[in-house]
């Protein structure tokens, strides 16, 4: 990285890429790779200057209608330090910091963190949570279960963060679009794996502290026979869609009220156990909505999905499977993660709440 041939060649190979698609109407900004800070580690500063050198040589090539260039860093620990001549003076070239960040539900104090390091524009490159929920991070990574709801929550408030900080973040990348099937080292790339990488850090970005590397999207992809071709949505998609998009001549809905109960039943001495959730649909008038399909999950004590169709009333009841002898304190927990009806608009903000729990006595 220091040798001055080498930094030469890949200075001249980006202003290359830089002038053969400079007026192709997709680009919006260059990025000179993809957290590569980490393949350099230990020669940090001979990488950085040669990040503003490759960020001049792009501002060379295009002149005054450039487009902005961005580094996209693992989150953003190394920007505005002297020691890694990361500071405004010495990115004088660089346009827009990138950090993919994976530290939970919330991005803490990182935008004020960010604030003081550097006043460049920001973007959260990466951000989001897999889909699939590994019971022991250990163990088998198959051994678990779909969990759209907690893509969701997490997916929808990162990005409700994002929006609420336009004073310092000009917007975020959820990661991502469809599902890749082929990430997953030593599967194969015509089926769905399970593997990825127990997390460690402190604050771990993951409710089971696991990252399924092939479940990430807010699309899921199936084989439509030939190749795996079809996506279907996630409850992230839909929820993230209603931050995203409105039509105002569409009318919206959203969960009015979850009420829970137990049912149980004796079999030869031996009690079974299921819950049952009421989900109330209303639109933004507090009226019923009538016929609106509500898709759900259980937790807890399950692990099922369920959908119903809300009658006139606006109520729909969805049971949990049945759990023999649970033990006292255990819990169901229902989670809604979409509700469909042609000409309406499912509004998740609007939502008095989407999410329940009940235990057992």
């Amino acid at each position: 990285m220091s040798d001055p041939g080498v930094r030469d060649w890949i200075k001249t190979d980006f202003r290359n890429y830089v002038s053969t698609y400079k007026n192709h109407p997709a680009v919006l900004m260059w990025s000179p790779g993809n957290e590569t800070e980490a393949a350099y580690a230990g020669c940090d500063y001979e990488y950085y200057t040669l990040l503003n050198e490759l960020a001049e040589a792009a501002y060379m090539e295009e002149g005054d209608a450039y487009h902005p260039v961005t580094a996209v860093l693992m989150n953003i620990f190394h920007i505005g330090d002297s020691n890694f001549l990361t500071t405004d003076k010495d990115m004088n070239y660089l346009d827009v910091w990138g950090g993919n960040v994976y530290e939970g539900i919330t991005f803490g104090d990182m935008f004020d963190d960010f604030a003081s390091r550097s006043n460049k524009a920001f973007w959260v490159s990466e951000f989001g949570v897999d889909a699939w929920h590994t019971n022991d991070k250990y163990g088998d990574p198959a051994d678990g279960y779909l969990d759209e709801a907690s893509q969701e929550q997490l997916d929808v408030a990162l990005w409700d963060e994002i929006a609420a900080r336009g004073d310092v973040c000009s917007g975020g990348t959820v990661f991502a679009y469809s599902d890749e099937w082929w990430k997953t080292s030593g599967g194969s790339n015509s089926a769905h794996d399970y593997g990825g990488f127990p997390y460690m850090y402190e604050m771990t970005g993951h409710p089971d502290e696991y990252s399924n590397e092939e479940w990430y999207g807010v699309v899921a992809v199936s084989d439509d026979g030939t190749n795996p071709d079809t996506v279907t949505t996630r409850a992230a998609y839909n929820g993230l869609k209603s931050r995203w998009y409105e039509d105002s001549s569409e009318p919206k809905m959203h969960i009015q009220d979850i009420s829970m109960n137990l049912e149980y039943t004796t079999v030869r001495r031996t009690t079974y156990v299921k819950a049952q959730a009421t989900i109330t649909v209303y639109d933004e008038n507090d009226q019923p909505v009538n016929g609106a399909t509500v898709y759900g999950s259980w937790s807890g004590l399950t692990g099922d999905t369920d959908s119903g169709i809300a009658n006139v009333e606006g109520a729909v009841v969805l049971s949990s499977d049945k759990v023999k002898s649970p033990q006292s304190g255990a819990q169901f927990t229902f989670t809604v993660t979409n509700i469909e009806l042609s000409g309406w608009i499912y509004d998740s903000a609007l939502n008095v709440e989407t999410s329940d729990s009940i235990s057992i006595p």
